[in-house]
């Protein structure tokens, strides 16, 4: 794993059902230096997370086919409701909206966007003196951890139920907030 990611020790965490289904839009560019790396910024952020083990990542000419065959462009996705008609098209859990915004540092922005909720779970950024790519992707890489770290593995054990509510014995410690998912078993 890149150097800050978590560590989970798969004797202690196990992994029930699937991994978070994630599919990555390409980066909005913002700036006039921007132009053009917005499609190479979101390949590198899906490989970096697909090397991270953590989520499923739906691979882009697979999205792109999906999209072509319900007739939806990739193409003037800036508001969050096109890009979640588009999430659930694809059957993923997420989609990753991105910016690049180069003037005199560059500044890249990702959120996670859950396609059931609408709600923006991970929000992050990272900046750079450096304006090109191969400094740009170190940035993607961070981004990618910030991320992973974000949606953390955890176990717990349920110490109650109650008429509507089931109380575990994890929380904000392990990174669980509002709004995160479970699986009971």
């Amino acid at each position: 794993l890149p150097a800050g990611a978590l560590t989970y020790d798969p004797e202690k965490v196990v992994q029930v059902g699937s991994r978070l289904s994630v599919a990555v839009l390409k980066f909005e560019e913002r700036g006039s230096s921007a132009a053009e790396i917005g499609e190479s910024l979101s390949e590198q952020l899906e490989i970096e997370l697909v090397n991270l083990r953590r989520f499923k990542v739906v691979e882009r000419r697979r999205m792109k086919a999906i999209l072509n065959e319900q007739k939806l462009s990739l193409t003037g996705i800036i508001d969050d409701s096109k890009a979640i008609e588009m999430g659930k098209v694809l059957g993923v859990d997420v989609i990753a909206l991105g910016s690049v915004n180069i003037d005199n540092e560059a500044l890249l922005n990702v959120r996670l966007v859950d396609t059931e909720t609408g709600e923006i779970i991970v929000a992050t950024s990272a900046k750079n003196s450096e304006k090109d790519l191969s400094h740009l992707s170190e940035s993607v890489q961070s981004l990618a951890v910030k991320i992973y770290n974000d949606l953390p593995l955890v176990e717990g054990e349920i110490i109650f139920i109650d008429d509507e509510d089931i109380y575990l014995d994890i929380g904000t410690s392990v990174g669980v907030r509002k709004g995160t998912k479970f699986v009971a078993f």
